[in-house]
């Protein structure tokens, strides 16, 4: 006899306590066309497009594999002569009617091995664990624990290793015995709220008639076991099996509890999308897997986690419907891409015009690390991704994607500063921003025009195909410079600009602040013999169409080209020369080049420049070091417009002939 029914057992308590879930969304490629789809037409590794076979109206229809014409498989192959897991799926792929998407809601994972039917096409020679890699993305789900291992003797080792047998086919009991627990047998709700089916007579007896179960021998789908005359007779000795194997559990004295199966529900927000229902298979397993590909980036889905567990004390099966194994949200997105790799070159020697080339470095296939953003809230945004994609903190931050190259340039005139909110948040010192794409692959060639000698600052972020932003580049400086007939480009990787720090550099641009001119006294000096104008001017320096160029040398003496003398003899001053550069510019001669042999003083002495010898302008020391001539010193007086005080500079020149 059965025993009685103890209404204050605590059947609640259905949830495992030592058991290790993990659920672990992963992307693996950008497949933007492919993601159009609906989930649920998506292929998946356990229960292909659900369409009746033709003539065959009573088969079991929930595990079939089939297309439009009744043939298993579907997509195209490898790409000619790759080995990359990359398996793309072609338009060939069947639209499914909402009916048969609704087949698919409910998959019954309960198979003992891998199926390879519904993934014939991309399998070959690849394990099941390799098999998610071919698909744009996926979830693995895992559950783990010694209470997951089926009980000698008990109901889980019947249902998994007992079945129906014909010829070398086998049909094992499990998959059937959990459709009819959830699709045929009746259910009421216990006092705790959970979810209660009486493994008694009358239920069983009910049993579904299309009798179908996994078959192992060959691996493909669930088959049909025998013809339809003999469905009868499957279907009665399971049920007598079944019945006979739990009245021998409920009279034993041992405790059989034990859980049976697992169901987990997919949601997107509050609607229920997928349900499948897994459990261990084979009497030493501890551990289950499920690999869920139909799945999309940029959508947030939950997976929970119930167990149906076995009670011997009243032949019962509960669902947990207060105590969940998990309950996990996750979401599918593409990392940021590593930093862009990025090269300067002139474009064909053109003046004002420089190209750069752009591209993803293969060799950089992932990278960690703080991430720096360009605008706020940049940061949050990613740790929030993460919180959802990265659940166990296992992942690179920064991947490596074959996609189209999307950049970001941010370019600027002036140098871009350290923002104490964020180390590159610098976008208000930065001039201007473009966004450039790729027609072919990951790199990209893009064409800026620059004026020569100005410099201009750079930086760059790639972006990936869902509009994440990687890490920034370093700060390019580059600044064009030309001659006569050559243009010459610059290149460097500089810091912040430090407004604090840099205000008290040891060097100082004066040029715009301040001119020093001596007066006529201290430019007075005899050469020992005459000199013609054009041993001091030499040629004028010519521009491309003939005309004199105007300009002045700066600091470090190189030429600046403001302009060129027009054929009357005015000015005509290029796009954007401020006014204090304007005044300082001259017609420009090619200086030096007869200068450097100018013998106008003997042994190549320096002139002494004032009124007498012991007026000198600058300071000279002999070869061994010794003061030849002291030096005027001089008293420079600065006075501040705005607050009228007075700051005095006493400055002697030191020259040294080169």
């Amino acid at each position: 006899m059965a025993r009685v029914y103890d209404t204050s057992f605590p059947f609640n308590l259905a949830i495992d306590t030592d058991i290790k879930y993990e659920v672990q969304p992963y992307f693996n490629y950008v497949a933007l066309e492919y993601n159009n789809r609906l989930e649920l037409m998506m292929p998946c590794l356990y229960c292909e497009y659900v369409i009746e076979p033709k003539g065959s109206p009573n088969l079991y229809k929930d595990c079939m594999i089939l297309d439009e014409e009744g043939n298993s498989g579907f997509g195209t192959d490898y790409k000619s002569g790759a080995a990359s897991k990359r398996y793309l799926f072609d338009g060939s792929l069947p639209r499914l009617t909402q009916d048969q998407m609704n087949k698919l809601k409910n998959l019954y994972i309960l198979n003992k091995g891998p199926r390879v039917a519904a993934t014939k096409g991309v399998r070959k020679t690849t394990g099941t664990d390799e098999l998610s890699g071919h698909f744009p993305q996926h979830v693995r789900i895992s559950l783990s624990g010694a209470q997951l291992k089926p009980t000698p003797n008990g109901l889980l080792r019947f249902l998994t290793s007992t079945g129906f047998y014909n010829a070398n086919k086998a049909a094992y009991y499990m998959p059937y015995f959990v459709r009819n627990v959830i699709e045929r047998y009746e259910k009421k709700l216990d006092e705790e709220g959970n979810t209660v089916v009486l493994l008694n007579e009358e239920n069983i007896e009910n049993t579904m008639v299309p009798f179908e179960a996994f078959n192992p021998s060959n691996g493909d789908s669930f088959v049909q076991v025998g013809n339809i005359s003999h469905e009868e007779t499957s279907r009665i000795k399971y049920i007598d099996q079944l019945l006979r194997v739990l009245d021998d559990l409920s009279e034993s004295n041992d405790v059989h509890d034990e859980t049976i199966f697992y169901e987990i529900e997919k949601r997107v927000g509050t609607n229920l999308m997928q349900t499948f229902y897994i459990s261990v298979l084979d009497k030493d397993a501890s551990s289950w897997e499920l690999v869920d590909t139909q799945v999309k980036p940029e959508v947030e889905y939950t997976y929970i986690c119930y167990s149906w567990k076995y009670f011997s004390n009243d032949n019962s099966i509960r669902r947990s419907n207060n105590t969940q194994q998990f309950n996990q949200k996750i979401k599918i997105v593409q990392p940021p891409l590593p930093v862009p790799s990025v090269s300067f070159a002139l474009e064909n020697d053109v003046k004002n015009k420089f190209k750069f080339s752009i591209g993803l470095d293969l060799s950089v296939n992932s990278e960690n690390g703080p991430f720096y953003e360009m605008y706020a809230g940049e940061t949050e945004d990613l740790n929030l991704r993460e919180s959802l994609f990265n659940i166990h903190d296992t992942k690179e931050r920064f991947v490596y994607e074959t996609q189209a190259g999307v950049y970001e340039i941010y370019k600027s005139t002036t140098l871009p500063y350290e923002s104490p909110n964020g180390i590159y948040r610098a976008v208000p010192s930065i001039s201007s921003l473009e966004m450039e794409t790729s027609i072919n692959g990951t790199s990209l060639q893009y064409i800026q025009n620059i004026q020569s000698f100005k410099k201009y600052y750079y930086i760059i972020r790639a972006i990936n195909a869902y509009g994440y932003p990687s890490n920034p580049t370093p700060i390019y400086e580059v600044e064009m410079t030309e001659d006569a007939d050559e243009v010459f480009l610059h290149t460097k990787v500089v810091d912040f600009l430090d407004p604090k720090k840099d205000k008290y550099k040891n060097f100082k641009t004066m040029m715009k602040l301040m001119q020093i001119i001596p007066s006529s006294e201290q430019l007075f000096f005899e050469p020992e013999r005459a000199i013609n104008e054009g041993d001091i001017l030499g040629d004028p320096l010519l521009d491309a169409e003939g005309r004199q160029y105007i300009g002045y040398r700066d600091d470090n003496n190189a030429i600046v080209y403001t302009g060129y003398l027009d054929s009357d003899g005015s000015y005509v001053f290029y796009p954007n020369v401020l006014p204090e550069f304007q005044s300082i510019s001259l017609p420009l001669t090619d200086r030096g080049t007869n200068l450097e042999s100018l013998n106008i003083f003997s042994n190549q002495q320096l002139p002494t420049l004032g009124v007498s010898e012991n007026d000198s302008m600058w300071k000279t020391f002999d070869s061994s070091g010794t003061v030849k001539d002291k030096g005027k010193k001089f008293k420079v007086r600065v006075t501040s417009n705005d607050s009228g005080r007075k700051i005095d500079l006493n400055v002697s020149f030191v020259l040294k002939k080169n």
